[in-house]
C-alpha cells in the first residue's frame, strides 16, 4: 500500500476539481471558496484517517525483520488449471453498487459494459478525486468508484438477449459480494418468471416485459432501502401491472 505521508495536497482551485465544486455550490448551496475549503477538510481528513491507521498497523506488527516484511501471497493448487470461464468485471461504479445494496442498471454486468470498463480503465495512478455524501458526510473517492458510465442503458432500452446475458453475470456478482441468500433465489425466480412469461409472445411483448422488470426491480431496492418491513417478494410476477404496462406500451 502507498504511504500517505508522501502524498501531495491536491490543488482544488484547478480547473480538474471544477466540475465538483459546481456540484457542490449547486447542492449544498455554497460559494467558490466554501466549496474548495470543503474539498480540503475531506481530503485532510481521510489523509489523516489514513495515515493513523497505517501508523497503528505499523505498531500492530513488531516484526521489523527482513522476513516478515517479505510479501505475504495466498498459496495454490499446484497442477490446477484455470478456469474454463472466467466472469468480466465491471465498473468499479457497479461493484460499489452492489456492496451498498444499491439498484443499478444490467447494463453493467452485460459483455457491452464490461467492454466499456475495459476501455476506459485506467491505473491507479491516473485516477482523479470526485466526492461523494453519505449520512451528511463528504467523502473523496476516484471518479470511477462514484460516476455512472455515459454509455450506460437502461434495462428497458436493452434488447431482450442483451437482458438476459447481463442477469448472469449480475448474479455471479451479487453472490461474490455476498448478498443474502434469500434476495439472490428470490432475484433468480425473478429473471427466470420474465423469460419464460406468456406475455413475451405478444406484440411488444419483450419490451412490455424488460419495462416491467425495470421499473419492478427499481421499486424492490427502493423499498429495502425504506426497511418498512412490508417489502414484496420480487420473484412473484404481478400480471396487472404487466397488463397496465402492456397498455402503456402498444
Amino acid at each position: 500500500m502507498a504511504d500517505p505521508n508522501l502524498e501531495q495536497h491536491p490543488d482544488f482551485k484547478s480547473a480538474a476539481f471544477r466540475e465538483i465544486q459546481e456540484a457542490m455550490m449547486a447542492t449544498l448551496d455554497l460559494n467558490l471558496e466554501q466549496a474548495i475549503a470543503c474539498l480540503r477538510t475531506a481530503w485532510d481528513d481521510d489523509h489523516q484517517h489514513r495515515v493513523d491507521e497505517q501508523e497503528a498497523e505499523g505498531l500492530e506488527d513488531g516484526c521489523h525483520n527482513a522476513e516478515c516484511k517479505k510479501p505475504q501471497m495466498a498459496n495454490f493448487t499446484v497442477g490446477c488449471p484455470p478456469p474454463s470461464i472466467i466472469v468480466n468485471r465491471p465498473s468499479q461504479y457497479a461493484t460499489n453498487k452492489l456492496a451498498s445494496c444499491d439498484y443499478v442498471e444490467l447494463w453493467y454486468f452485460s459483455p457491452e459494459g464490461c467492454n466499456d470498463t475495459a476501455k476506459h480503465a485506467r491505473s491507479n495512478a491516473d485516477d482523479t478525486f470526485g466526492i461523494s455524501s453519505t449520512n451528511d458526510l463528504l467523502t473523496l473517492r476516484p471518479v470511477a468508484s462514484v460516476k455512472a458510465s455515459q454509455n450506460a442503458c437502461v434495462d428497458h432500452n436493452s434488447t431482450f438477449g442483451k437482458f438476459l446475458q447481463a442477469q448472469v453475470s449480475f448474479l455471479h456478482h451479487i453472490r461474490m459480494v455476498p448478498w443474502p441468500e434469500k434476495h439472490i433465489n428470490a432475484l433468480a425466480m425473478f429473471f427466470w418468471n420474465l423469460k419464460s412469461h406468456p406475455q413475451r409472445s405478444t406484440t411488444n411483448g419483450d419490451a412490455i416485459v424488460l419495462n416491467y422488470a425495470s421499473r419492478v426491480r427499481h421499486q424492490w431496492h427502493n423499498e429495502l432501502k425504506a426497511n418498512n418491513g412490508h417489502v414484496f417478494d420480487i420473484s412473484i410476477i404481478n400480471d396487472t401491472l404487466m397488463n397496465s404496462i402492456a397498455f402503456e406500451v402498444n
